[in-house]
């Protein structure tokens, strides 16, 4: 909507929340979208919960702007102060462990809100150490692609594979791969891991031509939403003299929905360069056929 309608649903926000206020009670602005409300002389720390549950209750109603109805959802981490029970605390401190809360409570679907305790700050910091360590991973080429053979049941042979990333580091061996998947799209750092599994991807593909398999890459949102995805997985592919028609990008149907004509735009160049796409879900399939002409390749199950 452009930053003239943001400032005017922060302004907006605002209001209705210093509406909410009540003695004792301080409002902070502290970024552009983020705010923090001190809770002074509380008689019992559930109050803090009974005010967010009426915030929430308030922002069910849209708000106007410009012929515009906006819904507002909140996240919001929560820190009891409580000076007998933490060492050496002072403003800094509970402005940061206010705000690992409000961080984890973004990724929540069942609750707006978190609570800040101890084994909270321990999980940060692993995934602190995780995201150091994941970038040292980057430079010393411990990413490895396994693939994972698809098979025609009816005949019992190999049709292709699927490509599946693993950290060859033993500080993580029991880690899902999917968790420091999740944090590399959340740090950025998506972008050079994707590069490096499409390198070894292709790689694999080059000793295995002739064998009339397809190699499956499941392609990250942020990947695909970068400028210049396509000239990348073209010049790539180019480059290690990969038959495209081996390749097959494996795209999720939320993320194709939310953004259609970008995605259209995007496959109707990887399609014309041969590259496979692969739909999770038969209804995406139908859509994007009619933007994008004669799908290539199908998943309808998953």
């Amino acid at each position: 909507f452009g930053n003239k309608m943001i400032n005017k649903l922060v302004l907006n926000f605002v209001k209705l929340v210093s509406e909410l206020l009540k003695e004792d009670m301080i409002l902070y602005r502290l970024s552009k979208d983020k705010f923090a409300v001190l809770f002074k002389n509380l008689e019992t720390y559930n109050d803090v919960i009974s005010w967010l549950n009426n915030l929430k209750n308030t922002l069910k109603k849209p708000i106007e702007i410009d012929a515009n109805d906006l819904i507002i959802r909140c996240h919001s981490g929560i820190f009891n102060i409580e000076m007998e029970k933490y060492d050496g605390l002072d403003n800094n401190s509970i402005c940061e462990y206010a705000e690992i809360a409000f961080e984890k409570a973004k990724g929540l679907n069942v609750s707006d809100y978190i609570i800040y305790d101890i084994s909270l700050g321990k999980l940060i910091k692993k995934e602190q150490l995780m995201e150091e360590d994941l970038r040292k991973a980057i430079k010393k080429g411990e990413l490895i692609v396994y693939i994972q053979p698809q098979c025609d049941a009816s005949n019992r042979k190999i049709i292709g594979f699927e490509a599946l990333v693993r950290w060859n580091n033993p500080k993580y061996i029991n880690d899902s791969p999917q968790h420091f998947i999740e944090l590399a799209e959340k740090n950025n750092m998506i972008i050079p891991i994707g590069k490096i599994i499409i390198r070894q991807v292709l790689q694999i593909a080059k000793k295995l031509e002739g064998q009339g398999i397809t190699i499956s890459i499941n392609v990250s949102p942020a990947q695909l939403i970068q400028d210049g995805f396509v000239t990348q997985m073209i010049g790539m592919t180019e480059e290690e003299k990969v038959n495209p028609n081996m390749i097959a990008l494996e795209i999720t149907e939320t993320f194709l929905v939310q953004n259609i004509k970008l995605m259209a735009e995007k496959m109707k160049v990887l399609k014309k360069h041969r590259t496979k796409i692969k739909f999770i879900a038969y209804a995406v399939f139908r859509m994007m056929s009619v933007l994008i002409g004669r799908m290539t390749y199908v998943v309808v199950f998953r």
